[in-house]
């Protein structure tokens, strides 16, 4: 049957930082008096962020939806920061800033201008409803990506974005890709999912029964038929399924 949705995955397949993460960890760091070196931050990340828990929860309103949100990065952030694993509590005046340090990097992630979206997006999005196929964002997100995608004009060319933390799956947890199937009330055949990780987003679409393509901009080479390297091929490959149902 002919595709009639998209579903995006954002960070690192519609939009990605402006800058390095480690860079601005760095510099937002040294106004708090915290010195980070790029090495640390860099063997920090890949060590903790693989341990962390789905950022999905379940929550009672609003308020306590942003407490969850902001206690999960504030612990992953200071484990990345910690010279080595530690579960050591901060003491004393490092407790100040690392409190200061970590308010005003939360707050600059949901900030549009700390975020660039990938040059093709905007006239991907707007071919897409050209073709009369409906778009849902499907993200590994908090709440600070509905300001960011309005920011940076997104928001108004999408039917839809669905974030882990509010519906309380992440990906590759069917309960997140079923969640967009609900929004968008179509069967999983009628679906194509575009991400950027092969085990969030390829793997986790397909084990639903969806479409799926890896965007893989830097690849040398396109690799498998699932690969592609710019969001319009996707565009491409809904045209290809709907000239084979034509025929």
């Amino acid at each position: 049957m002919t595709i009639r949705a998209i579903c995006l995955d954002a960070a690192g397949t519609l939009i990605r930082t402006r800058e390095p993460v480690a860079q601005t960890y760095q510099t937002i760091a040294a106004r708090h008096d915290i010195e980070l070196g790029l090495q640390q931050l860099g063997a920090g990340f890949a060590r903790e962020f693989p341990g962390m828990p789905p950022l999905a929860f379940r929550y009672t309103d609003a308020e306590d939806l942003d407490r969850q949100e902001r206690a999960w990065w504030r612990t992953l952030v200071q484990r990345i920061v910690s010279p080595e694993p530690s579960t050591a509590p901060l003491q004393g005046a490092a407790v100040d800033r690392f409190e200061r340090f970590f308010d005003e990097l939360y707050a600059h992630y949901a900030e549009p201008d700390a975020w660039l979206l990938f040059d093709e997006i905007l006239p991907m999005l707007r071919g897409a409803r050209d073709r009369g196929l409906r778009t849902l964002v499907v993200s590994n997100f908090d709440g600070r990506l509905h300001p960011i995608l309005e920011g940076l004009g997104v928001r108004a060319l999408v039917d839809g974005v669905l974030c882990s933390s509010e519906v309380g799956f992440a990906k590759p947890e069917t309960g997140i890709f079923q969640a967009a199937l609900d929004q968008l009330e179509l069967a999983p055949h009628q679906v194509l999912h575009v991400g950027d990780n092969p085990q969030a987003d390829l793997a986790g679409a397909r084990a639903v029964g969806l479409h799926a393509l890896l965007v893989m901009r830097g690849a040398a080479q396109r690799g498998a038929s699932e690969h592609i390297k710019s969001l319009t091929e996707a565009l491409d490959y809904c045209d290809r399924k709907g000239r084979w149902q034509q025929l």
